[in-house]
């Protein structure tokens, strides 16, 4: 790791990375509450997503949502980002459920839920940054969640007591997104996460990508059609409950220490 102090000069200290190595490794081991309303937040989202967006109730019941478990001060753009991928795969998961005859509810469930692995791990990190004084730059959520050996998923679902079906679809989704997944809901999860990121990042998407997995998911091509005719509404709804911009809190006084990380990050 490469150490820089806030005014771009190295750190010397050998000591240094384990303040926040330590930090970070009490942080994995602590999970935060069950989320806030999400049976309510399930409710509301099968409605169309342009008609959710008018309803201050059910906004403000996915902005508590939100607000219990996207939260990482000091890392708010990334969160923030996770959060708008999140409900836009939600509401495209629940049109998709509809199309095929799925369960909606429990689709829009694993939508909401489908990132939790990357939440917690960026959750962690933040709690450490802020507990070190230190800062770790770069691409790091993929280490961060392959660093326990017991994966933050299987600990959420569990500690959560979410049902058997919500916990086997989160399950089934992260064990095995190609088309070769023999459960249908697993499959229109991974499709609704793809078609929930073209929302997200229009224009910034490689063109046909969405095609080719419903080709080889083996799902119908009109599924697509269907979900982009909504994405008017579902970008209505994205303005109100999850908006990219917004003001990002302080979480220290103290100047954050740079850091580079690792190729891998190892379990403490």
């Amino acid at each position: 790791m490469v150490f820089l102090h806030s005014d771009g000069r190295p750190a010397t200290a050998k000591t240094e990375p384990s303040r926040l190595l330590s930090a970070l490794g009490v942080a994995l081991r602590e999970l935060p509450a069950r989320p806030a309303g999400l049976a309510s937040c399930v409710a509301y989202l099968q409605e169309d997503a342009g008609r959710v967006a008018t309803k201050s109730i059910a906004v403000r019941t996915l902005q508590k949502f939100r607000d219990s478990l996207f939260h990482a001060p000091g890392r708010e753009l990334e969160m923030r980002l996770l959060w708008r991928e999140s409900l836009a795969t939600a509401c495209c998961a629940r049109m998709l459920a509809a199309s095929m005859q799925q369960d909606m509810p429990l689709l829009t469930g694993g939508g909401l839920l489908h990132r939790i692995e990357e939440v917690l791990a960026l959750r962690s990190l933040a709690d450490a940054e802020f507990r070190s004084g230190q800062r770790l730059q770069g691409q790091v959520m993929e280490e961060l969640a392959a660093a326990r050996e017991e994966k933050l998923v299987n600990r959420a679902i569990k500690e959560w007591s979410l049902t058997e079906a919500l916990r086997g679809l989160l399950l089934q989704w992260r064990q095995d997104h190609s088309a070769s997944s023999s459960w249908e809901s697993a499959r229109l999860l991974a499709l609704a996460q793809l078609l929930g990121f073209e929302l997200v990042h229009a224009g910034r998407n490689t063109p046909g990508v969405v095609e080719s997995a419903c080709e080889q998911m083996h799902f119908p091509a009109s599924l697509v059609e269907t979900v982009r005719a909504c994405g008017a509404g579902i970008d209505q709804l994205l303005l109100r409950a999850a908006p990219p911009m917004g003001p990002v809190s302080v979480v220290a006084s103290r100047p954050l220490v740079s850091i580079e990380p690792e190729p891998v990050l190892q379990p403490t």
